[in-house]
């Protein structure tokens, strides 16, 4: 078992926690097609099963999918049909961000939105 920044217990390594809440950090600020939003959220699920279970390999595989799943193409223009992330997929995030730093999932403040971000 390993301890979180803040000196909680987790069961995951401090290196793929962190790998996974860099994975998360980049869904923020996604542009996306609807299909793609889809994508996302199944790596968002088998994220939320990893993070529940406390199988560290199953992190490192949920991270690699949600990795994937914004694509890799550099996009130089939005397309008409692009959307951000919606307010589930940024609460999900945030729930998962919570989980990850080591927090449990009734200590997330209820004012504030959970990805971080003022409004």
């Amino acid at each position: 078992m390993n301890l979180s920044e803040d000196g909680r217990a987790s069961v995951h390594p401090p290196e793929d926690r962190e790998e996974a809440l860099d994975a998360l950090d980049e869904v923020v600020g996604l542009v996306l097609p609807p299909g793609r939003w889809a994508k996302v959220v199944h790596a968002l699920g088998s994220l939320e099963a990893a993070v529940g279970s406390g199988n560290t390999e199953a992190l490192r595989t949920a991270t690699g999918l949600l990795e994937s799943a914004g694509g890799t193409r550099v996009r130089t223009r939005i397309a008409e049909d692009d959307e951000p992330a919606s307010q589930d997929v940024l609460d999900r995030v945030g729930r998962l961000v919570h989980s990850l730093r080591g927090g449990a999932p009734d200590d997330a403040p209820d004012d504030e939105p959970a990805h971080g971000d003022p409004h």
